[in-house]
């Protein structure tokens, strides 16, 4: 069925890290937003979550978290995209002549 919307089941991205306390949740997806932890292990910006929702929101999708210090947590997202046939997918061939080579080239 071309061009129809499905969804696409959950993704689940698991770590075995230290957790987030549930205290700071909300700071995950907020654009340079860190943990405590985040900021002990001075690793990265705060920025991934943040452009990994927006492009999960694009999608129509949603992402959550969910976490338990000291065991790890959980990252689930789902998307939606629309499926195309192969025949409405318009393609361009290049061809270049060769002019020339720079003297370095020769």
């Amino acid at each position: 069925m071309p061009n129809s919307r499905y969804p696409i089941p959950d993704f689940e991205v698991t770590d075995t890290g230290c957790g987030i306390s549930p205290e700071e949740i909300h700071l995950l997806f907020n654009p340079f937003g860190q943990t405590e932890n985040g900021r002990k292990a001075q690793q990265g910006s705060g920025l991934g979550l943040a452009i990994s929702q927006n492009y999960v929101q694009l999608m129509g999708g949603k992402i959550d978290v969910s976490s338990t210090v000291g065991v790890g947590s959980k990252f689930t997202f789902d998307i939606h995209i629309n499926l195309s046939d192969c025949s409405e997918i318009s393609t361009r061939k290049f061809q270049h002549q060769i002019m020339g080579l720079a003297p370095s080239q020769g």
